[in-house]
Formats: C-alpha cells, sequence, structure tokens
C-alpha cells in the first residue's frame, strides 16, 4: 500500500512538473517526509534550490529528474537507462539536460553545446523510494525577446524569473540527495510475518546453518573472530589480518580459517582446506563488519568426510576491538597488504622523528621526517629526513630483513597537520643489501609525533 501510495504521488509530481503547473505538491512525495532530502546546483556561480523534486523511471528504462522552484525555474534530465550508474549529458536520447527560466517556454538545452555533462546516480534505492546523485553541464538558449509579466493589474511592468540571463548557462556542484524514486511497475516484497534475516548465515551441504548469536573481536594479535553458536551446533570465523579484501582458507599462507562443530558435545570437529573469505565492509565508528564466505570443510579425524560451505554471509555484526584508529598506516608491499595500528613515535638525531607500524605478521614499516614538517609534498631519500624502511620477517630464521627507501624512487606527502597530529600519503621502493627491490604503493598513515 505504501509503494502504490508513493507512486502515485510522484506521477502526479512529475504530470505537474511537466506541464508548469505551479500548483503546490509540497517538498516530499512519499508518506514518509525526509527533512534531509535536498537537490541543489550552481548555475553561473548562484545556488539554485529546489522546492520539489523527484526521480521516476518508466517501464521502458527512461528516467527522468526533475527539480523545480516554486517560481516555475526547474532542471530536468531525460535519460535512457536506470540504475546506479554514470550517464554522459550530450543533448542525445541516451542522456539530455534542460532548464527552464520559469517565463520563457523554450528551455535552455543542449543542442549547441560542444562538451558534454555528466549525470551520476549513486544511489538507486527501489525499496526505500529514494534516489541520490551529482550531475553538472552547460545549456544553451538563443537570446531573444526580453519577456515581461503583465498579468498583474499593477501598471508597473514586474520582471519575472529569467529576464536578462545569458545565452549560455553553467551549472555545476549539482546534486541531489534522498529526493523521492519512483519506478513504474515495481512492487517491493511484502516481508512474511515474523521473517528475519539472520546476521550470520551458511549453507552446509545445502543445510542452511544461522543464528543471531555472534560474538566478534577484532585484535592486532588475532585479526578477526567471528565466534556463533545455535543450539548445539558451533561455528569460528577467522581473518588473520582483517582488511575489505578476499583472503584464501588454503594454500602455504592461508588469510583466515573457518572451524566447524557439529555438536558440542562432541570432539569432533571440521576445518577449512580450501575456500575464501571476503570482507566487504569494516566500519570501525560503530564497529560492524559484513562479509561473504564459501568453501569445504573437512573433518579433523576423517579427510575423507567433507561439507560444502555455499552462500555464506555476515551482514553488521557488531564487534569489540582494541584497534585505534586515531593513527594507522596502511600500505601495499609487493602486492600484500600492509595494515598496522597503534604505532610508536621516537625521537632520532638531529631534530628527526621516526614513526613505527608492525602488522600482524610482525613486519615493521618505518617512516622518518623532521619534527618541524608541514604540510606538502617532500621525495623520497634513502635516509634522514623523508626516508623509510620496510623490515619484513624470516619465517625460517625469524630475522629481520631491512629494506631501505631508494632515493628518488617516490615521496612522502603530509595533507594534514593539526598540532602534532600529522596524515598523509607515501610511495617508494625499498632494497636491502641483497640487491632486492620491494615497491610500496598506496601508503596511507596518521600518527602524533608528539613524545
Amino acid at each position: 500500500m505504501k509503494s502504490i501510495y508513493r507512486t502515485l504521488l510522484v506521477l502526479f509530481i512529475f504530470a505537474g512538473l511537466a506541464s508548469c503547473d505551479d500548483e503546490p505538491v509540497g517538498e516530499s512525495y512519499n508518506d514518509d517526509y525526509n527533512p534531509d532530502a535536498q537537490f541543489r546546483v550552481d548555475i553561473n556561480g548562484e545556488t539554485f534550490y529546489a522546492d520539489q523534486y523527484g526521480v521516476y523511471t518508466s517501464e521502458e528504462g527512461i528516467t527522468e529528474i526533475i527539480g523545480k522552484r516554486n517560481d516555475g525555474a526547474r532542471v530536468h534530465f531525460k535519460i535512457t537507462g536506470a540504475g546506479e550508474d554514470t550517464y554522459i549529458l550530450n543533448g542525445s536520447n541516451s542522456g539530455s539536460a534542460f532548464y527552464y527560466d520559469g517565463v520563457n517556454p523554450e528551455p535552455y538545452d543542449m543542442t549547441e553545446i560542444d562538451t558534454v555533462g555528466v549525470l551520476t546516480i549513486s544511489d538507486y534505492d527501489m525499496a526505500n523510494g529514494v534516489s541520490s546523485g551529482t550531475f553538472s553541464f552547460k545549456a544553451y538558449r538563443e537570446e531573444g525577446e526580453v519577456v515581461i509579466d503583465t498579468t498583474e493589474s499593477d501598471s508597473t511592468d514586474t520582471p519575472t524569473p529569467g529576464i536578462g540571463l545569458p545565452d549560455t548557462l553553467d551549472f555545476t556542484n549539482g546534486s541531489f540527495t534522498d529526493i523521492p524514486l519512483t519506478v513504474e511497475g515495481y512492487e517491493p516484497e511484502d516481508p512474511t510475518p515474523g521473517d528475519t534475516i539472520n546476521k550470520f548465515q551458511v549453507e552446509l551441504d545445502g543445510e542452511l546453518y544461522e543464528t543471531n548469536n555472534t560474538q566478534a573481536n577484532i585484535s592486532i594479535e588475532n585479526g578477526l573472530v567471528i565466534d556463533t553458536q545455535e543450539d548445539s551446533i558451533s561455528m569460528t570465523l577467522n581473518v588473520f589480518d582483517p582488511e575489505i579484501e578476499t583472503v584464501d582458507l588454503d594454500g602455504e599462507n592461508p588469510g583466515g580459517n573457518i572451524v566447524y562443530i557439529p555438536n558440542t558435545e562432541e570432539e569432533t570437529y571440521f576445518e577449512a582446506t580450501e575456500g575464501s573469505i571476503t570482507i566487504s565492509e569494516i566500519d570501525y565508528t560503530n564497529n560492524l563488519i559484513s562479509g561473504t564466505f564459501t568453501g569445504v570443510l573437512t573433518d579433523s579425524e576423517n579427510p575423507g568426510n567433507t561439507i560444502q560451505m555455499t552462500n555464506g554471509s555476515f551482514d553488521g555484526i557488531a564487534f569489540e576491538s582494541d584497534i585505534s584508529v586515531d593513527d594507522f598506516m596502511f600500505a601495499n608491499i609487493g602486492g600484500e597488504n600492509f595494515n598496522a595500528f597503534n604505532l610508536e613515535t621516537e625521537e632520532g638525531e638531529a631534530g628527526l622523528i621516526t614513526t613505527t607500524g608492525t602488522n600482524q605478521s610482525e613486519n615493521q614499516l618505518q617512516l622518518t621526517f623532521p619534527s618541524s614538517v608541514n604540510e606538502g609534498s617532500y621525495t623520497v631519500s634513502n635516509e634522514a629526513a623523508f626516508s623509510g624502511i620496510y623490515y619484513k620477517k624470516d619465517d625460517e630464521t625469524e630475522e629481520m630483513i631491512p629494506y631501505y627507501s631508494v632515493h628518488n624512487s617516490g615521496n612522502i606527502v603530509i595533507t594534514e597537520k593539526d598540532g602534532t597530529i600529522l596524515t598523509g600519503t607515501f610511495t617508494m621502493s625499498v632494497r636491502n643489501d641483497a640487491g632486492e627491490v620491494i615497491q610500496i604503493t598506496e601508503g596511507e598513515f596518521k600518527t602524533d609525533i608528539a613524545l
């Protein structure tokens, strides 16, 4: 019923907007008023805020987006397609933009514009009936006769919106946020009474194991551990170095493990010997984690006895953590992710500061700056200021092998300095005494250099 109500309202809105009907329709077109909804754009530097707005997709797959001001001025998009994507606006049937100034019935359009515009739909939520996105474009209308509105009895000619506009308008910083969306023919399924989506679930040889009874923790020592239990069945999922990525459960250096106990009153357990775990989201602000997994579980006592895991997922699992995101060091080192928290800062010689991060594998990455460093980009050196050292642990000898930064091989960029808090990025090459070179890319860090 709610969906039908929203559909009828938005259809009414678009009919009114298309006919320039000024009948008030309100800021929201559905039964859940959203005070955060907004449609705005800068037109030649002046900000336009719409009083009415909406997105409508027809059964033919044509999407129209309109933002209209109460004085009749409106921005109108028409694209072929629907959904979250980036659409090129070039004045064709596949993507066009128009602007009506509220006075002249002839719109500004893109037929005489030699540059393309861009419309990005970043959120197209049919179930909740909202959409968000950004846009920019230029539009042209041949300058014609100035129109004066004299419909009122007032003897003084009163200029109306649109008077004195140039023939070309530049639309920049355009955005629409959580404005109502209607998709013709779409009807969301009503949930079955009592039906719930469990936070942790997986099919084991086709039999569903699902539970909301979970305990999760992320620590430097153990990585991510999710313990689950339902009746006498338990399953534990472990990712050694949790990051938004996929890790393998097999091979010489697996990135995680899964242990399944079909009956906690018995000693038999199954352990993952094939498969993968994908972490799709880690929210350290709200301490929530989501992901998927699949693979093969093998009986610890009978290797011939296996269980297939399919459609495994954990969604919005709450976790505890001793990791602080106030200081961190991330990088891709030789194709592998390096993640370190709780950095150590020490004072060096000649006014230098060293910041060191240690990951779960006990590898270390050290960056050196002058204590008086300011925001800016600095070329990497092979020693002293703006240098780096990567210490790689040898698994056999447990010896820490140093790799020193190569002069002029990259940059350390201080993007923000807030008191003694430094935030930045880095790239560099490092080389050991044997001449082996490792590339370090996608480096990010945040650290407090106060001693």
